[in-house]
């Protein structure tokens, strides 16, 4: 092995006496400290460990990307969904704790295998992965892309939804909020009228839990209910049919709030202000143990829009999805019905 040449040093760092040291700055004067290294990729290792700054490490990087994500507006109106910007802020967030005070040019694809074979941890990587992109065309760095040749684990990452709720499930779960809805002394759940009204407007309707928790009592028109997707931004209008008319003048007095107090929402919490998303999650899940007890199984809320494009002629249409094959997987959930040869 040849004698280690002083060009193969970081700038500053010198050989002085058989030991490495570092030209710094000391109490406002130029002077020198040791390095603790005893050969020349050591003193690389320790160079970077001292002298890299904040704005080259993974943590800067999150930090700009959830700064993307609160700022990032089209026509004065937030580009992403409230849901959207909640999740991927707190899986930057999840990455920064794993990934945070390594440096960009330290990520290797071997690092990645520590994380993608843990259940859920292949999510982090996608979300490492998205954020990476847009890290190279902000020209944070201009480092090759780790991601690329990366292998997921078939085993942890979890398929597309096949969850369909059946009719009578459906009429389970409203009569089992309205039963404990009218329920006396400390074992009602006032909170489960409003999980009915939501249940069943996703049932009709077909709109996501945000779009109905937004409606405002303005929305209901006489062509029908407007609504303004917070995910697409799409304006859509579903027309009156006699069970949405009887459903909503039900919501109206149901759903009321209490001291009869005016509000301009048409599910608002007991105050009168907007029932927002997060309260109604966390009602929803109060409330799951009773649905499982009544025999349905574990659900989530967005399985009712499924069941309205699974069970409506024209779903795909009325979902305001042009992408037939983001449908087929997501929102169609019966197999097809084929017939034999003969």
């Amino acid at each position: 092995m040849g004698k280690e040449r002083e060009g193969d040093l970081p700038k500053g760092i010198s050989r002085h006496r058989n030991k490495f040291r570092a030209r710094v700055r000391i109490d406002g004067k130029w002077g020198y400290r040791t390095l603790e290294a005893t050969t020349v990729e050591e003193v690389w290792k320790e160079h970077n460990r001292q002298f890299t700054t904040y704005e080259q490490t993974v943590a800067y990087g999150v930090e700009r990307y959830i700064e993307h994500l609160d700022g990032k507006k089209r026509n004065g109106a937030p580009l992403y969904a409230p849901a959207t910007i909640r999740t991927n802020r707190q899986r930057a967030k999840n990455v920064a704790k794993v990934w945070g005070e390594m440096r960009f040019d330290e990520i290797q694809t071997g690092d990645l295998y520590l994380w993608g074979d843990k259940d859920n941890a292949w999510r982090l990587i996608k979300q490492f992965s998205t954020m990476w992109s847009k890290w190279r065309r902000w020209q944070l760095f201009n480092l090759a892309n780790p991601f690329e040749n990366f292998e997921y684990d078939s085993d942890v990452i979890k398929g597309k939804r096949t969850r369909y709720l059946t009719n009578e499930e459906v009429q389970t779960i409203c009569d089992t909020c309205y039963m404990l809805s009218k329920r006396k002394g400390r074992y009602r759940f006032t909170s489960a009228i409003r999980s009915w009204a939501v249940v069943v407007m996703i049932y009709l309707t077909g709109r996501r839990v945000s779009n109905v928790l937004s409606l405002k009592l303005s929305n209901l028109k006489d062509d029908g209910i407007h609504f303004y997707e917070t995910k697409t931004k799409n304006h859509s209008i579903v027309q009156w049919s006699p069970a949405l008319r009887e459903v909503v003048d039900m919501i109206k007095i149901e759903c009321a709030p209490t001291n009869k107090l005016s509000t301009v929402w048409l599910i608002p919490n007991t105050c009168g202000d907007e029932y927002r998303p997060h309260t109604f999650n966390s009602n929803f899940q109060d409330l799951m143990p009773h649905f499982i007890a009544a025999g349905v199984p574990y659900f989530q809320p967005r399985d009712l829009r499924a069941k309205y494009g699974t069970d409506h002629a024209n779903g795909q249409k009325n979902l305001l999805h042009t992408n037939s094959a983001t449908f087929r997987d997501h929102y169609d959930r019966l197999p097809q019905v084929v017939t034999p040869i003969k």
